[in-house]
Order: structure tokens, then C-alpha cells, then sequence
């Protein structure tokens, strides 16, 4: 135990504090001995209870890490409504090493954005979160015009297809395909993004997701 708490200290992280609560990070767990810099201490981590949801999006399997409860509604609010860039290494900063052996040799493809949210916001906020895990966000599905998938009915959500536009180039057809978004809530962005991807003929798709929103719970927020 006394040699543990000595790699500890000799391996302490360099990051001082934790970029939710902005308490000093001890450096005193097992994560904090493999990778140096953290962002999330161990209490914040608990505090943000992921659940690693396996579930189907018809016939794909899906992984949600967190449910969007009121700690990554607040956190992702923070992230893209306040531009809190800081705050994207938290999600996933336990989880680098099973994310990045889990989905070895995917090509990652982001849920759709429109070229003005970027240059309003300054950055991606999926590339941001889901490069913790070392893993490279493209985007090839564009959307035609700026719009709030909240803004609309339940009709326009189910032909949300006709909103966007695949403007890769890269050759899909018998790769793996990981597509990563993060919020799930009604399913139909991603199922948009499933139909395109079909038509290239991969070898697999898999879906990440950083949170599953329970649509049984009354939201005291969103984020758009």
C-alpha cells in the first residue's frame, strides 16, 4: 500500500483542480496513476452516475454512457450554451482506455451541424467531448439550414432526412462506422444519420451516445 501511495504522488496529476467543483485533484485513485493530467475528481465522477445503457436503435446496438439527468443537462448547458469549452474533457475522462479499445478501428462520424453553429460557438462539442477518448470526429452530414431539432413537431422530426446533406468523401463502403452524438432523445437524428450511411454499403454500424434522455422524466431545462 505504502509503495502504491508513493507511484501516486511521484505520478500526480497535473491538472490542480477539478473543472466542475474547482477542488484540488489529490491524485490519490487508480486513474490518476495511469494518465497525469485529469480533469473530473472522483467525487464529481460519482456525482455524474454513468449507467452504460446497451439498448437497439432498430437493428444497431447503442451505448449511452450517462443518462441526461440534471448533472450533464447542467454540465452540457454549460458546454454549449455558455461555451464553457473547458468543460468537454469531463465526460469521459474515466472511460479513455474502454472507449478507445472498444471502437478500434471505427471511423466516427458526429451528429449533423450547420457550418454557422460552429462559427457562432467557436467549437464542436462532440469532437471536443469524444477526443477525450482519442477518438477523431468527422463530419460529413451537414445541415441544409440552421434549425432545433426542440423547435420541431413530431411529423418534422420523422422526416428530419430531408434536412440534411452527406457531403463526405471519404470511401464508407466496408468500413466500420461509429456514429457519436450527445444527447439522445426521440431517436430520429440518428436514424437520419443510419439511412444515409446504409446507402455506402458499410461493414458495421455502431452507435456512442454521451447521454439517453428518459423522456418520462420532467426536464426543468434543455439544451439545444
Amino acid at each position: 500500500m505504502k509503495i502504491l501511495k508513493n507511484l501516486l504522488k511521484k505520478f500526480a496529476t497535473k491538472t490542480s483542480f477539478c473543472k466542475c467543483c474547482f477542488q484540488e485533484i489529490k491524485g490519490e485513485s487508480f486513474h490518476s496513476l495511469i494518465y497525469r493530467e485529469q480533469h473530473i475528481c472522483i467525487k464529481c465522477f460519482y456525482e455524474s452516475n454513468p449507467i452504460f445503457y446497451n439498448f437497439k436503435i432498430d437493428k444497431y446496438r447503442a451505448l449511452a454512457v450517462y443518462e441526461y439527468d440534471n448533472f450533464i443537462k447542467e454540465k452540457l448547458y454549460l458546454l454549449k450554451g455558455c461555451k464553457d469549452i473547458e468543460l468537454a474533457p469531463i465526460f469521459l475522462d474515466y472511460f479513455r482506455i474502454f472507449i478507445k479499445l472498444k471502437y478500434f478501428g471505427y471511423y466516427v462520424i458526429g451528429g449533423p451541424y450547420h457550418p454557422d453553429d460552429f462559427l457562432e460557438r467557436g467549437f464542436n462539442q462532440n469532437v471536443e467531448i469524444f477526443k477525450t477518448a482519442g477518438l477523431e470526429v468527422h463530419h460529413p452530414i451537414l445541415k441544409k439550414h440552421r434549425f432545433k431539432q426542440s423547435d420541431l413537431h413530431k411529423k418534422q422530426r420523422e422526416e428530419i432526412i430531408e434536412k440534411l446533406m452527406y457531403v463526405g468523401k471519404e470511401n464508407l463502403k466496408n468500413k466500420k462506422i461509429l456514429l457519436v452524438d450527445d444527447v439522445y432523445t426521440t431517436g430520429s437524428t440518428i436514424r437520419a444519420m443510419i439511412k444515409i450511411i446504409e446507402k455506402f454499403q458499410p461493414k458495421k454500424i455502431k452507435i456512442l451516445l454521451l447521454s439517453y434522455r428518459n423522456e418520462n422524466r420532467k426536464e426543468s431545462f434543455q439544451v439545444k
